[in-house]
């Protein structure tokens, strides 16, 4: 071999050393430097400070109720329905639904609830049939109302 095939080969292997070995170099600088992408943002907030669901438990829209023990030992995610449910609320409820099949195997261990003020006004929402219809595995409740003393 001449010097200058030996010298070609050494120069290409150390292109593809490089190359390979760029992503670790700049991974390595991004996180180095704390650098984190500026879309990087929470979309939703933590309830604070955190309140307790009642005892009593919820009601169903149809109006059976549902005990607070029965949303133990699962992964729940509440969203507290504006009253009527409007476009973004609608666009919310799509997007949490996005959030568990993005669990993939673990989607089983996600429950959702959307949780109105009071059974009357979920009953009254113009969007309710719709919600229903496009997320049947939606817990709709509500608190129960309180009794008078």
């Amino acid at each position: 071999m001449t010097a200058a095939v030996m010298t070609s080969g050494r120069r290409m292997m150390f292109l593809v050393t490089g190359l390979l070995a760029l992503p670790f170099i700049v991974a390595f600088g991004l996180y180095w430097f704390e650098w984190r992408p500026a879309k990087l943002a929470n979309h939703g907030e933590l309830i604070q400070p955190p309140q307790a669901l009642p005892e009593t438990g919820l009601s169903l829209v149809d109006g059976r109720p549902l005990p607070t023990a029965e949303l133990r030992r699962k992964w729940t995610l509440v969203m507290v329905a504006p009253s009527p449910c409007a476009s973004a609320c609608l666009q919310d409820l799509h997007q949490i639904r996005q959030v568990q099949v993005a669990l993939n195997k673990e989607m089983v261990r996600l429950r959702r609830v959307l949780l109105g003020s009071s059974v009357a006004d979920l009953r009254t929402d113009p969007a309710l049939a719709e919600i229903q219809r496009s997320y049947p595995d939606l817990i709709i409740a509500a608190p129960l109302p309180m009794k008078p003393a």
